[in-house]
């Protein structure tokens, strides 16, 4: 039992940082611990994967801590400027005229994605649906004709970058809803609709990353640390060989999201859709079995 569940622990963590679905490989691996490795089931589930986006947290601070940090501090500067009795300049004015814009955005994109959260949960409620080979097999396909269009994409037109607006953001709340099912990237998702939606290779992967982070906050505190202060006995997860293979695969996972962060502005974020063809085929086996 201890052996599967920092299986599925390292699975998780280092699979966040790909374009291939985090919680579809821990599904597959799932399913090849129950058929291959004695029937075992993996109970822990419902606390562990809120609790380790926690990881993924820690793992988006680091990349983008070059990008956002300068930022952070002008904005905090102008925040802080009408405290000091002082009047904003333009510039400082614009810098958070463009904060604010950018976080409704988000938030509407989010509120959107929670419509998803809510009709998928109440859908998988008490159902073996979001168990089933046949569905993680559909959303894997997905996720790779998603990575392939991206290829598409890319060699078929060269528009130049255009900001986020409502309509796009609302897009992109609707489309991270729907990788809700299982199988279906959700970075995938969200990064390739902001390419094909003209955000630019840059701007998309940085948006993908931000709107995920409210939803990994809110489900990491309310559905993994208050559960853990209302009941005790789930700190018995927290073993030494646990806690060691987290803070290995965090580290793994940081460097693998710097490196697709490079990998995505050369463009190159498609070649991933090979990858796809590996656990496609497991299930396709599984299937056959």
């Amino acid at each position: 039992m201890e052996k599967l569940l920092l299986l599925i622990t390292a699975t998780q963590i280092i699979f966040e940082s790909l374009p291939v679905s985090s919680s579809g490989h821990v599904l597959l691996t799932s399913i090849l611990a129950k058929k291959f490795w004695q029937n075992q089931e993996f109970y822990f589930w419902d606390i562990l994967d809120p609790l380790l986006h926690i990881t993924a947290l820690i793992a988006i601070t680091l990349t983008f801590y070059r990008d956002w940090m300068p930022l952070f501090n002008k904005l905090l500067q102008a925040v802080t400027r009408p405290f000091a009795k002082q009047k904003l300049t333009y510039s400082q004015q614009k810098l958070l005229f463009i904060f604010l814009k950018i976080l409704g955005l988000i938030f509407l994109a989010d509120l959107a994605t929670s419509f998803f959260y809510f009709f998928f949960k109440n859908l998988f409620k008490n159902s073996l649906i979001s168990q089933s080979p046949q569905i993680l097999l559909f959303g894997f396909c997905c996720t790779t004709l998603i990575l392939i269009s991206l290829f598409i994409k890319q060699n078929a037109f060269s528009a130049k970058p255009k900001p986020l607006n409502l309509k796009k953001a609302l897009i992109l709340g609707i489309i991270q809803g729907l990788a809700f099912v299982p199988g279906i990237s959700r970075f995938a998702s969200t990064y390739v609709t902001g390419c094909w939606l003209n955000l630019g290779t840059r701007r998309a992967f940085q948006i993908s990353f931000l709107l995920h982070l409210p939803l990994i906050v809110a489900d990491s505190l309310f559905h993994g640390i208050v559960p853990i202060f209302k009941n005790t006995t789930l700190l018995s997860i927290f073993s030494k060989n646990f806690i060691f293979i987290a803070l290995f695969s965090t580290i793994i996972t940081t460097l693998l999201l710097m490196f697709i962060y490079k990998l995505a502005l050369k463009g190159r974020l498609w070649l991933f859709s090979f990858y796809m063809i590996i656990p496609i085929t497991l299930l396709i086996v599984i299937l056959n079995n």
